[in-house]
């Protein structure tokens, strides 16, 4: 399904969540996963929350296209337990 801006239509939801999990009996392979996106303005923001091995790692990713729609530029920041990283990069449509 495409991404799909609330404001095209009046009746959807700007807002959504899920929550995930694959347990195992060996804690190595255990994995849990909390996500969510919301629209700002004609940026879908996209939250992310893994616990994968014990490690907490936590993602936001912002997608926002470009005005002619030829591109979509997306800045992604990862955290985890030593800190954190920013990447920004644009991705080519047409």
């Amino acid at each position: 399904m495409p991404f799909r801006n609330p404001a095209d239509n009046a009746a959807a939801s700007s807002a959504a969540a899920v929550v995930a999990g694959l347990f195992s009996p060996d804690d190595r392979h255990r994995l849990e996963h909390h996500g969510s996106h919301e629209w700002q303005g004609e940026t879908l923001i996209e939250h992310s929350k893994w616990k994968i091995r014990g490690i907490t790692l936590t993602f936001e990713r912002h997608l926002t296209f470009s005005a002619d729609g030829k591109e979509l530029h997306i800045r992604e920041r990862v955290a985890g337990p030593q800190g954190q990283k920013q990447a920004d990069f644009t991705l080519p449509l047409s």
